[in-house]
């Protein structure tokens, strides 16, 4: 599993500039003629034919009110909150590409180093409070193999505000909520209290994971992580990573709260 020594974060800001930008209409703008082109010239002409044929108007995504945050979508800046252990592996840092994708036009490739403890993450620009929803919210992404039947863990890692000073990881293995297909998507989906309230890290000093209390009302970013040579190389495809604040129906039963609503655990 993942050792962090540190916490690298970066952001996208083009969810906030689609919220922010004023929509750019023709019908807004006004033209003024320094001198006349032609008398036969007819501006509101040219207006209206050229706001038949441009779309200047900034489309908007509509946000879900039961999303507490999305790691992973189409508004995702290539690279600028992504990174990977062990760092200058030879590999691609994952990044954003329009090879697969699930419903968009983007998923988030990752290649990470089979023969070593490998993986990485996508942070928030800022840390997320997801506290309220621990009882009720769902980790949920789609996921696509280049082989078909890849394991990884996936989970949550705080921002280190305690007392060691270490971001602290959560995670769940994939393969306890879905096979991963090289023909289709499947989901992954599973309830945050699957992942407990305590996190690790790993202590070079002590060579050992040290454990302590997870700090939910921090959390900064989604992680994944492969054990060293279970695989014989590892390339999946990831999209659609959220965390929503209420699961659907029936997505919290079980004995230990775990999702089975999956499609290959119904």
């Amino acid at each position: 599993m993942l050792g962090f020594g540190g916490t690298a974060i970066g952001g996208s800001e083009t969810e906030a500039l689609l919220e922010s930008k004023d929509t750019l209409s023709l019908e807004t703008m006004h033209v003024r003629a320094k001198r006349a082109i032609s008398g036969t010239t007819n501006f509101q002409g040219i207006r209206n034919r050229s706001s038949s044929v441009l779309n200047f108007q900034l489309k908007r995504k509509n946000r879900d009110p039961n999303l507490a945050i999305a790691f992973v979508d189409d508004n995702m800046v290539p690279g600028a909150q992504v990174w990977m252990y062990p760092d200058g592996s030879g590999y691609p840092r994952p990044a954003m590409t329009d090879v697969q994708a699930k419903d968009g036009r983007f998923s988030l490739e990752v290649i990470l180093k089979a023969d070593a403890y490998s993986g990485g993450a996508v942070c928030s620009p800022a840390p997320v409070d997801l506290s309220p929803y621990l009882e009720t919210g769902v980790v949920e992404l789609w996921v696509k193999g280049a082989e078909g039947q890849e394991v990884f863990s996936v989970g949550l890692l705080d921002n280190g505000n305690n007392p060691a000073g270490r971001a602290l990881q959560l995670w769940v293995n994939s393969r306890s909520f879905a096979k991963v297909s090289k023909e289709e998507w499947k989901r992954v989906r599973f309830p945050l209290r699957a992942l407990g309230t305590r996190g690790s890290y790993w202590s070079e000093e002590v060579n050992a994971r040290i454990f302590n209390t997870f700090n939910w009302k921090q959390v900064s970013c989604f992680t994944f992580d492969i054990d060293k040579e279970r695989h014989k190389s590892f390339k999946i495809w990831m999209d659609n990573v959220t965390i929503l604040k209420k699961g659907p129906e029936g997505s919290l039963v079980g004995g230990s709260g775990y999702a089975i609503t999956n499609e290959d655990f119904k």
